[in-house]
C-alpha cells in the first residue's frame, strides 16, 4: 500500500494541540487517503500501489468479498406416486394436463434460497441426484421429469427424463444418476433468489418414482 502523508504530520513538544488537526489525520474523510482513516477501512484506488495489475493478493480480499456459495444434500429416500400430481402427462392429448409448471414439486435436499449480498456477475449451480424409477410406458411415449427450475422460472434446457418401462416388461426398478450443471449471467440482483430441481410424475399409467440427492450447489462470483 502506498505511504499516508498526513496534512499535520508534526507535533512539537510544548505546544498546544489544535483539535481539528488531530481530527484530519486520524479521521477525517475529506482528506483520505492521507489520514489514517484509509487503515480503519476507509481504502480506496489511491492506497493502492500503482500499477495495479498483480497488486492485490488473496490475503487483502475479504472473505465473501467477491465470491460465496453453499451445498445442501437429502440422505433419505424421496418416493413420489402420480396420485400426488393430479392429472399431469408429459405427452398430453386434448382431454389431458400439458406439461404446466404448477405441476412440478421441489425436491428436498435439491432446493435451495440463498441472499446475494451484491449484484452479482454469475452464478454457477451443479448437481448430482439419483433417480430410481418403475413406470410402465406405453410405446415410450410418457415419461416422468424433473427440471430445474431458478427464481420460479422454469430453465427449458435444463431437465431430465425419467427412465421408463415398455408395458409388454414385467415389473422392475430402473435407475439414473444426473449429474448436472446451469451457468446463469443475468438477473442477479441483490437480495433474495432460488434455485431448485422439482419433478412431475406421469399419471398416464401407474408410477412410482425413487430420489436420491447427493448434492445440491450453488457459487456467485462478484
Amino acid at each position: 500500500m502506498s505511504d499516508i502523508t498526513l496534512p499535520h504530520p508534526t507535533f512539537t513538544d510544548g505546544n498546544t494541540l489544535v483539535a481539528d488537526d488531530v481530527w484530519e489525520n486520524l479521521y477525517s474523510t475529506p482528506v483520505t487517503p492521507n489520514s489514517y482513516e484509509v487503515i480503519n477501512g476507509g481504502l480506496e484506488a489511491a492506497n493502492v500501489v500503482a500499477p495495479i495489475t498483480n497488486a492485490i493478493i488473496t490475503e487483502t480480499i475479504r472473505p465473501g468479498a467477491l465470491s460465496g456459495g453453499k451445498g445442501v444434500g437429502s440422505t433419505a429416500n424421496l418416493d413420489y406416486f402420480n396420485n400426488a400430481f393430479g392429472d399431469w402427462v408429459s405427452n398430453p392429448d386434448s382431454d389431458a394436463t400439458g406439461d404446466v409448471d404448477s405441476f412440478y414439486q421441489p425436491i428436498p435436499g435439491a432446493a435451495v434460497s440463498f441472499y446475494l449480498p451484491y449484484a452479482a456477475d454469475s452464478l454457477f449451480l451443479f448437481w448430482r441426484i439419483k433417480v430410481i424409477t418403475l413406470q410402465q410406458t406405453p410405446d415410450g411415449e410418457h415419461v416422468s421429469v424433473v427440471r430445474l427450475f431458478v427464481d420460479s422460472t422454469r430453465i427449458d434446457a435444463v431437465y431430465m427424463e425419467l427412465p421408463k418401462v415398455p408395458v409388454t416388461s414385467s415389473a422392475q426398478l430402473i435407475g439414473r444418476e444426473w449429474a448436472g450443471h446451469y451457468l446463469k449471467t443475468s438477473g442477479l440482483s441483490k437480495g433474495w433468489h432460488s434455485a431448485s430441481l422439482r419433478i412431475a410424475v406421469d399419471s398416464d399409467l401407474a408410477s412410482h418414482v425413487r430420489v436420491q440427492v447427493r448434492n445440491f450447489n450453488y457459487v456467485y462470483f462478484r
